[in-house]
């Protein structure tokens, strides 16, 4: 999922993935996946989550992330 978060009157797009207990993403498989979006449109963060949470209709909801605003990084 990605959503929209301000940051010193800048828009920055921050794609939001949870992985399954003890998943991984290989590189390859993120770049393969960010390759199908528009060229000069990628996100500026990639932020892996514990768990999002769902709407009724199990949709994942944008405003407890976008609420948290910038992701730190992690180190």
């Amino acid at each position: 999922m990605t959503y929209g978060v301000e940051v010193d009157g800048r828009q920055l797009a921050i794609t939001a993935l949870a992985l399954c207990p003890g998943g991984s993403i290989p590189s390859a498989d993120l770049s393969e996946a960010l390759a199908d979006l528009p060229v000069g449109n990628p996100p500026t963060l990639l932020h892996v989550v514990p768990e999002m949470k769902l709407s009724a209709s199990y949709r994942p909801l944008v405003s407890p992330l976008a609420g948290r605003g910038r992701p730190q990084a992690v180190a």
